[in-house]
């Protein structure tokens, strides 16, 4: 009888350990990350985010204000922090090459356009992430390199 009476309460407690097992993983954490307001509703919206931030970033570049600070591929790592609205207000660069491409780097960053607010829980916080601003002179737009011939043939 002990025996059966064993089984039973092993099989009845295992049973709901079980199920909150199931029910831990079905309710889990979300992920947390910031999406550009063009992709939202896409069905990658964080695929969709990156996407659009490394073409915003690599348009926006502007590399006649470097100069000839830089003569090889670099990159700059910034940390900045997208406010409960979705806007960009600070930025600070966590790995440099020098003051011309550092201060770039911010400008672009500081230029990106809003985010949506990154919601935690249901509330609107403010998130802090990193990006590596990637500088290339060798990808230089034609207009820059046409002034650049030009004034070297003067």
């Amino acid at each position: 009888m002990r025996i059966i009476l064993f089984v039973f309460s092993f099989l009845f407690f295992s049973s709901s350990l079980f199920s909150q097992e199931l029910k831990l993983t079905t309710t889990g954490k979300q992920k947390i990350y910031p999406i550009f307001k063009a992709c939202e509703g896409a069905e990658n919206d964080d695929f969709c985010t990156q996407l659009a931030l490394d073409k915003y970033i690599q348009d926006s570049i502007d590399v006649t204000v470097l100069g000839d600070s830089i003569t090889e591929p670099v990159k700059v790592l910034v940390m900045f922090s997208i406010e409960k609205d979705g806007s960009i207000r600070t930025a600070e660069i966590l790995k440099g090459i020098n003051e011309d491409v550092n201060a770039e780097a911010i400008r672009v960053i500081k230029s990106i356009p809003e985010f949506l607010p990154v919601i935690d829980a249901g509330a609107t916080i403010r998130f802090k992430t990193t990006y590596y601003v990637e500088f290339n002179p060798a990808e230089q737009p034609k207009e820059v390199l046409i002034k650049e011939l030009i004034k070297e043939e003067e």
